[in-house]
């Protein structure tokens, strides 16, 4: 019997790290730490680590060319500019010369339209004194020519509302709120649509990316709309998760996440992409689960138990995990869980319990 015992310690690898203690009827029991979980409401979380990103950024360009005549200190590297402000203004005379033109040409068509449709109309009476009960033609109320001039004052009216459009365009500003990511231009300069003269982002496009693996995933879902707490730049900022790649990186076998801050989060308090982000994100909460340590999970999943002073194999329904632990469905734990491995274990195993702890 002595020959067994040390013969089954010198082929366990791990013998010297657990103490043992002679069992009843002489049997050998290692001695195990148990965890005596107390069943509550747990929400899963999950800590990832990400970049402050964009979704996209805007090429700078004016829509009409013309010579700068002032430029805003908001227009600089860096600054941040309100949707609506005027950030560039361009010499509006050229416009303004197209405008006069253009009115003036509406009210040319207008005035000979008109002078037709008082012929038609007077011609049109005195061909029924002349020509009691007939239709008056066409040709005599001038209907042919008065459609035409009104199709030439409608085509001038157009060209009247782009050049008090171009005119208005002299006026270079934005329909968001944003920062400027690069501008150079200055007075004097002569800047148009083919040429960008810098490049900004909007507030809305600000947001977190963050590689989460597709186990995690799914312990999320629906991870649309999920809440974060997200900390980048020395600041702890709310987000929600928005939407998730559409594809897994054939690298890192990661998807990807993509939060969106607060819409009332101003600006200024928007972390700068490029910053590292950590964040939380919490999953769903349930009534009655337990929190177990990592320690207590085998690779297999399940846990070992203790039952009248000898291992019994658990497989929890395992429901996600937070910073404490690893969360799981409420079951029945006997005498306990066993935390870290033990030497040999199978079911059946007796074994010492020499510690409890809550959790």
């Amino acid at each position: 019997m002595v020959v067994l015992v040390a013969l089954y310690f010198m082929r366990a690898p791990t013998v010297a790290e657990f103490d043992y203690v002679v069992a009843d009827g002489g049997r050998y029991a290692p001695q195990v730490a148990v965890a005596a979980p107390v069943a509550g409401p747990q929400t899963v979380s999950l800590a990832l680590t990400g970049v402050v990103g964009l979704d996209a950024g805007v090429r700078l360009a004016t829509e009409v060319s013309g010579r700068v005549v002032s430029v805003s200190p908001k227009l600089r590297a860096g600054a941040a500019f309100r949707a609506g402000e005027t950030l560039l203004t361009l010499d509006p005379t050229e416009r303004e010369m197209e405008v006069r033109a253009a009115d003036a040409l509406v009210r040319s068509q207008h005035a000979r339209m008109r002078r037709h449709e008082l012929l038609g109309q007077r011609d049109s009476e005195a061909f029924r004194r002349e020509n009691p009960g007939l239709p008056v033609p066409p040709t005599v109320s001038r209907d042919a020519r008065v459609a035409r001039f009104r199709a030439r004052a409608e085509a001038a009216e157009a060209q009247l509302d782009q050049a008090r459009l171009d005119l208005a365009r002299t006026r270079f500003s934005l329909p968001f709120d944003g920062r400027v990511v690069s501008a150079t231009v200055a007075v004097g300069e002569l800047v148009g649509p083919l040429g960008s003269f810098g490049s900004v982002y909007a507030r809305d496009a600000v947001n977190v990316e963050a590689s989460i693996a597709v186990d995690d995933l799914r312990a999320l879902a629906p991870v649309r709309g999920r809440v974060a707490d997200v900390h980048a730049g020395g600041r702890s900022l709310r987000a929600r998760v928005e939407r998730t790649s559409a594809v897994v990186s054939p690298e890192s076998r990661m998807a990807t996440l993509y939060l969106k801050f607060d819409d009332a989060l101003p600006l200024a308090e928007l972390p700068l992409p490029g910053m590292f982000a950590e964040m939380t994100i919490l999953g769903s909460s349930f009534d009655d689960a337990f929190v177990l340590p990592d320690s207590a999970r085998q690779a297999d999943g399940s846990v070992w138990i203790v039952v009248d002073g000898a291992l019994s194999r658990v497989f929890p329904s395992a429901l996600g995990g937070n910073a404490t632990g690893w969360i799981v469905s409420a079951f029945d734990t006997g005498e306990g869980v066993v935390l870290g491995p033990v030497p040999g274990a199978r079911a059946g195993l007796p074994v010492e319990v020499t510690g409890s702890n809550r959790s």
